[in-house]
């Protein structure tokens, strides 16, 4: 038996999992990794889901407020560099969510477009760090 931990700053879950429910694959890149079995319940999905969307949101936000900053006039570069932070801290939390909720999706349709939003906004996202990034 083994006791596995699930969080994000908005929700923190403990589970048991046997031992033989864990799958273990190797990547393209050769790495080891772990996955848990469908353990989380629908509920629990959802409510993450929600939080990524929350996160995903403040990052439109962020981004927008930046455009905004960069065709200014005179660009708060304070303001850019505290706006890059934000976008890189949340882009990890949003990532990390994405691998636990593309855990628990079941069809390869459900995966294929899960995984094809989470990597067209987490290259927006990169996209706008980079230019602050260039910008400041």
């Amino acid at each position: 038996m083994l006791m596995v931990s699930l969080f994000s700053p908005f929700v923190k879950k403990t589970i048991k999992v046997e031992s033989s429910s864990i799958s273990r694959s190797k990547s393209k890149t050769g790495a080891d990794s772990r996955s848990l079995g469908n353990k989380m319940s629908k509920v629990d999905v959802a409510k993450l889901k929600s939080v990524r969307g929350s996160y995903k949101s403040h990052c439109t936000q962020d981004i927008k407020k930046a455009e905004r900053l960069i065709t200014a006039e005179h660009a708060d570069i304070t303001e850019l560099i505290a706006i890059q932070e934000r976008l890189s801290r949340r882009l990890k939390e949003i990532t990390s969510m994405d691998s636990n909720i593309l855990i628990q999706l079941e069809t390869p349709e459900d995966i294929e477009q899960d995984t094809e939003e989470a990597l067209t906004f987490q290259d927006k996202v990169s996209l706008w760090i980079l230019k602050i990034s260039k910008f400041v």
